[in-house]
């Protein structure tokens, strides 16, 4: 399963865990996704989406409907 945004195209960002000493260490810096359902009017139907949450502020400015669970 991937962990990328559907909608803003936001993936993880690799960077550094560093310690108080200093010492670094490599990390990832996931992205704040959610799974959604979302209506899709070119099908006319709900689909389920992982959206980001600055993807999910895209979707609702441009005049889309959420469906809650």
């Amino acid at each position: 399963m991937t962990l990328h945004c559907a909608i803003a195209h936001k993936a993880h960002l690799l960077g550094n865990r560093v310690s108080h000493a200093q010492n670094k260490a490599r990390r990832r810096f996931m992205v704040n996704s959610h799974r959604r359902r979302i209506w899709c009017a070119i099908s006319r139907r709900l689909i389920r989406a992982r959206l980001s949450c600055a993807g999910l502020r895209t979707y609702i400015k441009a005049g889309m409907s959420l469906v809650h669970v």
